[in-house]
């Protein structure tokens, strides 16, 4: 095997590495074209008054449906964490996902704190971050196949009765550049 051929292969396989749980220096993005969806998480409770939050405790679940009859999906998934204003570089963990044809999976508050190794006494907020490649073999820039991605938000007031439920559906963002 000839030094490019393995420097090549051992480039693979550092970013498959970085692709599986990486942090914002270690990530290896997907290069453009591919479809981005971008869905909003706030999870854990607010023990104060703040200036766009209420007290309460938050709840989040982003539903991800293949609706493909035939085809799997192969997407990279991101858990990125917001930081505050004027803090250092929020946490970002990066994983290989896959759905089959007709299958769901839920993202919730459980997970993105299991992922973030953050304790679920804690308030975070963030995205989940949904990247999808083209389809290879495909003709042209290639079929980038779509999701349904649904968020479903709820808050509880201090004494456990719910005070909002909202229900969104995201769309695909066309990343070309």
């Amino acid at each position: 095997m000839s030094t490019r051929m393995t420097l090549s292969a051992l480039s693979f396989a550092v970013a498959f590495g970085a692709l599986t749980v990486g942090s914002a220096h270690a990530q290896v993005p997907l290069q453009p074209p591919f479809s981005s969806y971008a869905a909003k998480f706030t999870c854990g409770p607010v023990a104060k008054l703040d200036s766009d939050v209420v007290v309460g405790t938050y709840a989040t679940a982003i539903n991800i449906h293949n609706p493909q009859a035939l085809t799997s999906v192969s997407f990279i998934k991101k858990i990125v964490l917001a930081n505050e204003e004027g803090a250092a570089s929020g946490r970002i963990v990066v994983k290989s996902d896959k759905l089959g044809p007709d299958i769901a999976e839920r993202v919730d508050c459980l997970l993105i704190y299991r992922l973030l190794d953050v304790s679920p006494a804690t308030h975070i907020e963030g995205f989940v971050i949904l990247e999808i490649p083209p389809v290879p073999g495909t003709t042209g820039a290639g079929f980038i196949p779509q999701l349904d991605v649904v968020g479903v938000y709820s808050a509880r007031g201090a004494s456990g009765e719910v005070t909002g439920l909202d229900v969104v559906t995201y769309q695909p963002k066309g990343i070309t550049h």
